[in-house]
Formats: C-alpha cells, structure tokens, sequence
C-alpha cells in the first residue's frame, strides 16, 4: 500500500510563534513546523518539500515503525505487516497523523482493499471538536461537518461507493473548502463548505479491516 500526502503549512508557524511572544511558558509545547519541512526525522514515512509551504510524505510500509505516524484516538489496531498497513476495529476507530496541523489543502492517494462497513477521511479537525468527517461506505459518500458536539450532515452521494474486497486506487482531496472523493482516477464525489480549513487529519474504519 502507498499513501500520499501533501501539507500546507500556510500561516500556522507564525501563529505559533505570535503564542510564544504572548506566553513563553508556551515554547516548549507548539510544533516547530520548519524541522517538519525540512524533514527532520518528523515522520517515519519518506517525505520532501513542495514549494515553500508544501510537503509530500509517502508510505510504502516496508518498515513496521510507519504505523508509528498514526496515533490512535479510540479503540481498534493498526499495524504494518509484510508491506501493508491494516486497520481494524470492530465498530468505529479513527488514527490521527503525528499530531500535525494542516493548513488549507489536504490531498491523499492510497491502495485499498476493504473488508469493512466504510473508510473515514476526517480533515482539517481542531481539539474542541470541529472540523468534517467525510465516511467513504458501501452504502456511498456522506460528507459531515463538527461544531463541537454537533454533528450536522453536508450532503450524500448513493453512487460513490467503496467496493468490499476489491482492491481500488483511491483519493481524497480537501482544498480550499472543497471536498472530493476519486476511485480509480475518476471523481465520484464533490461538495464545498469552508467552515473550517485548518487542523489535525484522521484516517479510520468502520466495523471491519482496511488493507492499505
């Protein structure tokens, strides 16, 4: 399996650095997004930049230490095994990549072979609990947003499915406020809505094993 992903870094270093002006005692707890950039051992998957804000991060899952980047919030297993990566819970789990905040423009690739219910693209998600789910199901595309606690349907598309047990190539594109689903190259899923642009990225299952 191959992911790819592509980070904007954008103005969430010198938000970081205006807290510190602010609070000091802060310094120690922020991220330094320049080591990321500049690939300083920040992910365990190889990675280089693209352009001044950008940076592309690629997994091949040779090399078991690649699950390291993906933090678990809820129950389920991840593990990379023979040059695949699994991801299994037995109803809802969600794994967040290295705590890193993206900023505007979310794009990833990846090889999957699903053996559950639906796989989860959750982008752009801050700690008090906003930002969007986007739930890529047998039963289609449903995009949904998070205000706090408050979950609020976007829209559904029936005929962007996930096909079970059936190795697919698929991408997830998240930029400027725009959300699109490809399968095998071709779009199936489209919807815009700029509430949120900035925060942490998930990737999850529903009720069963994605192979990536």
């Amino acid at each position: 399996g191959l992911i790819r992903m592509y980070r904007q870094r954008g103005q969430a270093q010198k938000a970081f650095d205006q807290c510190v002006k602010l609070d000091a005692t802060l310094e120690e707890k922020v991220p330094d997004l320049s080591k990321i950039l500049k690939n300083e051992a920040a992910f365990h998957g190889s990675s280089r930049r693209v352009g001044a804000d950008g940076l592309f991060i690629s997994y091949d899952f040779s090399d078991s230490d690649q699950a390291a980047d993906f933090e678990p919030l809820s129950s389920g297993t991840a593990a990379v095994e023979k040059g695949v990566f699994q991801l299994s819970s037995e109803d809802f789990s969600l794994w967040m990549l290295r705590n890193a905040e993206f900023d505007k423009e979310i794009d990833v690739e990846m090889t999957v072979t699903a053996d559950a219910d639906a796989l989860i693209f959750a982008p752009f998600r801050t700690w008090d609990q906003k930002g969007y789910l986007l739930t890529l199901g047998l039963e289609g595309t449903e995009l949904a947003k998070n205000e706090g606690e408050k979950v609020d349907s976007l829209t559904k598309n029936e005929k962007s499915k996930l096909p079970k047990g059936k190795e697919i190539q698929i991408r997830l594109l998240a930029k400027n406020g725009t959300f699109k689903v490809f399968l095998e190259g071709q779009e199936t899923f489209a919807f815009s809505d700029a509430s949120h642009t900035k925060g942490r990225l998930f990737l999850g299952v529903m009720k069963g094993t994605l192979t990536l």
